[in-house]
């Protein structure tokens, strides 16, 4: 302290306490803009999600309505599976898979309680590349059916998986539609794979994560530019303090007591004698 006025020790005061407060505007700007982008990208999801349920049950709907009930009741034995009325049957379940080939799979169903009990499969005729597994056979059990599948065959009315569901065959998004089947009522089943769901999400994903890395850099970039702008506000205000604090030290310099000198007698004095 000079005349009363502090001065800043810059390298041991304002070090960690500017890097504190860049690192926190950092953290605040990235937490503020990731919270939104997350929001944002689950309502996009949660959206796009709907929309592949929908178009799902609207294509389930709409080969349900194109199933021959008749040809369909006609299906009983494993036997048919190579014979001409099995593929008349399974016309509409071919031109799906044709028209839509995100489609994993198209097949009947039968039955009302579990285990439901599977009549056509489109496998038999379109294979997915990769996938090993042979069609179900008429009249083979689905012991492990989901419980959307026992909803839409008990209650004959469309349904449509709310999360992807794991058989023996993978994980599929489902859609059920019902037709007439004889006296009785059978229910078309759609499958879309999880493979493919996370296709059709994985852009969304994407552009999540671009937008998180952008955001990341730029909370780096904005606490950097904080941290040299106080960094210079403070290095000016020490050179202000420094610079108001120089007269006074001036001032202390001029104002000390000078050492008391012999008084000066004249020549002539310095040869007197004393009486």
């Amino acid at each position: 302290m000079w005349g009363g006025v502090s001065t800043i020790d810059l390298p041991s005061v304002s070090r960690y306490g500017l890097f504190r407060a860049s690192t926190l505007l950092a953290l605040g700007i990235f937490s503020i803009s990731s919270s939104t982008l997350i929001v944002t990208y689950w309502v996009a999801e949660q959206t796009l999600f709907r929309s592949v349920q929908q178009r799902l049950l609207d294509l389930a709907m709409f080969t349900a309505a194109e199933m021959d009930g008749e040809l369909h009741n006609r299906i009983r034995r494993p036997d048919q599976m190579a014979s001409q009325l099995y593929r008349q049957a399974s016309e509409p379940l071919i031109r799906l898979r044709r028209s839509v080939p995100e489609i994993f799979c198209a097949y009947t169903l039968t039955g009302r309680e579990r285990p439901l009990r599977s009549v056509l499969d489109s496998t038999v005729f379109i294979k997915n590349q990769g996938d090993d597994f042979s069609a179900p056979i008429v009249g083979q059990l689905y012991e492990d059916a989901p419980a959307d599948a026992l909803i839409a065959a008990r209650l004959a009315k469309p349904r449509i998986s709310s999360v992807p569901y794991t058989d023996q065959w993978g994980t599929f998004l489902s859609a059920y539609a019902p037709f007439q089947d004889g006296p009785a009522t059978a229910i078309v089943g759609v499958d879309l794979s999880l493979a493919t769901l996370n296709q059709q999400l994985f852009p969304l994903r994407l552009s999540l994560g671009l937008s998180l890395a952008g955001s990341a850099l730029l909370s780096t970039f904005a606490g950097y530019l904080h941290s040299r702008y106080l960094r210079s506000s403070a290095s000016a205000l020490q050179s202000s303090l420094e610079a108001a604090d120089l007269p006074d030290k001036q001032r202390l310099i001029h104002s000390r007591p000078t050492s008391p000198r012999a008084p000066s007698w004249p020549p002539w004095a310095m040869n007197c004698e004393r009486p």
